[in-house]
């Protein structure tokens, strides 16, 4: 009866020790796939950085090129209201050089008048 509980006794330690061998087992092929999975994840979240920095990068350069643009059209405004000044001087020319023919003309026709009333008295 010993014997027999002693073999019995045997198989179950022996049945004791295979359930902790493959739970220990198993347990370490766990952590070593959370360790995996945990790398994976490291990955990922580099990968995002990654993207959100060149994301960041085009909108910097969609801004510059933007500042360009405004720029751009800030340098043809101002040549806008240049040409619109140098229109108003040409204008203010003729309109002086239009001034000065009156005057003379304003002139020649007094001394017409007076040479006319001079000649009417002789």
């Amino acid at each position: 009866m010993q014997l027999y509980c002693a073999k019995c006794w045997g198989s179950i330690t022996s049945k004791i020790t295979t359930i902790t061998t493959n739970y220990f087992n198993t347990t370490i092929l766990l952590q070593q796939q959370l360790l995996l999975l945990l790398q994976l994840l490291q990955l990922l979240l580099l990968l995002l950085l990654l993207l959100l920095l060149l994301l960041l990068l085009l909108l910097l350069l969609l801004l510059l090129l933007l500042l360009l643009l405004l720029l751009l059209l800030l340098l043809l405004l101002l040549l806008l209201l240049l040409l619109l000044l140098l229109l108003l001087l040409l204008l203010l020319l003729l309109l002086l050089l239009l001034l000065l023919v009156l005057r003379l003309r304003l002139r020649l026709r007094l001394r017409l008048q007076l040479l006319l009333l001079r000649l009417q008295l002789l």
